[in-house]
């Protein structure tokens, strides 16, 4: 569903709600307490998703980039040299990562400072994937012989170990914040009734 189709939907239940709390007698003091509570509330819930679209664009982008770098490292090591490995690597890329590479691979040719590299991490929200991109050019420019090439699996290794250990610690985080949203809802629920509460005790008291 769009957002255009959401917002169209959201008019029509906000409207047919009015009509039914209208049919059930309500003020229209406590029908507008009820809409402005349920509109924070969708702001609040659209800002939430959008937050969450980012992220999860984000993660996704570098879980495909550690994808990419495996596939890098092993030809690699089978010798290949990091630029004919990341040209090797194209067609079995996702469209946007693939993009992001042929990028690179321009920008590398124009330039063979450490540049075009630093400027390619920026697509990435993390350092992990900057000390890798770093670690290729060194191999790029100064050769690949043994040391240097146990150092880049190290290092490949590590951050690798690292990505995923910071996976682990989104998921339970992930898990933390649902129940938070849990107790929201719970406590739009309780204000919901008290509004209703409200509306009863006014009737009867004051004929509202």
């Amino acid at each position: 569903m769009n957002m255009k189709t959401f917002y169209i939907l959201t008019i029509l239940v906000l409207v047919m709600t009015v009509i039914y709390l209208r049919w059930l007698s309500w003020s229209w003091l406590y029908i507008a307490i009820l809409i402005f509570v349920l509109m924070i509330g969708l702001v609040i819930w659209h800002w939430f998703q959008k937050q969450v679209k980012q992220e999860t664009d984000s993660h996704n982008l570098q879980k495909q980039m550690m994808d990419a770098y495996r596939l890098i490292k092993v030809l690699i090591l089978q010798g290949q040299a990091p630029y004919q490995a990341m040209q090797t690597i194209l067609p079995y890329l996702e469209t946007n990562l693939a993009e992001a590479f042929q990028g690179l691979l321009i920008d590398i040719d124009q330039d063979k400072s450490i540049q075009p590299y630093l400027q390619f991490a920026k697509n990435f929200r993390s350092l992990m994937v900057e000390q890798l991109l770093f670690s290729l050019y060194q191999l790029e420019n100064q050769g690949g012989d043994g040391r240097q090439l146990q150092q880049f699996q190290y290092l490949f290794d590590q951050v690798e170990h690292q990505f995923y250990q910071q996976e682990l610690l989104q998921f339970h985080e992930k898990m933390q914040q649902q129940n938070h949203w849990v107790m929201l809802a719970t406590a739009m629920i309780a204000m919901t009734l008290l509004v209703g509460v409200m509306q009863l005790i006014g009737g009867m008291l004051y004929g509202i």
